[in-house]
């Protein structure tokens, strides 16, 4: 046993090339989905919501604020949908608190009432 605590705070990070994948996350009214880009696709059972660009095209509800998108691993379990302005990838941004800092952020923001 080492008898010793880690931090996140003696964390480096670094930007490295990896894959993106494109998950579709079906839209709870039934009809429709939006599709997200991540990295790391094995995060999204921590999913607590996905932040969707109102000005893009690409983003099929128009008034995101309030629809719910179910999770592509857990059918049964839905994410609210809200607008904020992820640029990158598909205009959707899955929000996993747990994953890092940014979106632990993100969900603060998004996620209160």
């Amino acid at each position: 046993m080492l008898l010793t605590a880690l931090s996140d705070l003696e964390v480096q990070a670094h930007e490295e090339d990896g894959q993106l994948w494109h998950v579709r996350y079906p839209l709870a009214a039934g009809a429709g989905h939006v599709v997200v880009a991540t990295t790391r696709p094995e995060t999204m059972l921590g999913d607590a919501a996905v932040a969707v660009n109102p000005d893009d095209t690409r983003t099929s509800p128009s008034s995101a604020s309030s629809c719910n998108c179910r999770s592509p691993s857990e059918p049964s379990r839905s994410s609210p949908m809200r607008t904020s302005n992820p640029a990158f990838g598909t205009g959707c941004l899955k929000v996993t608190p747990a994953h890092d800092f940014n979106d632990y952020e993100i969900g603060q923001r998004i996620t209160s009432p």
